[in-house]
């Protein structure tokens, strides 16, 4: 098994990142992550996430088998 990696490690973080981390702490839940990908954009359109189901039709279309997903 493998140890987690602290997010603290490593020199450069965001200031938004600190700025999440100093009003909701080390946690990430479903509702947290909503609302994190609710905010992204992508050419200054708001992105649409994938479904777990949007994925396993992908890898049904292009004939990828996952083996211990």
């Amino acid at each position: 098994m493998m140890d987690k990696v602290g997010l603290d490690l490593y020199d450069y973080m965001p200031e938004e990142m600190k700025a999440y981390l100093r009003h909701y702490g080390w946690h990430f839940n479903k509702k947290m992550c909503d609302f994190a990908t609710s905010k992204m954009k992508k050419n200054g359109k708001t992105i649409v996430p994938f479904t777990k189901e949007n994925v396993e039709e992908m890898l049904r279309a292009n004939n990828i088998k996952l083996e211990n997903n």
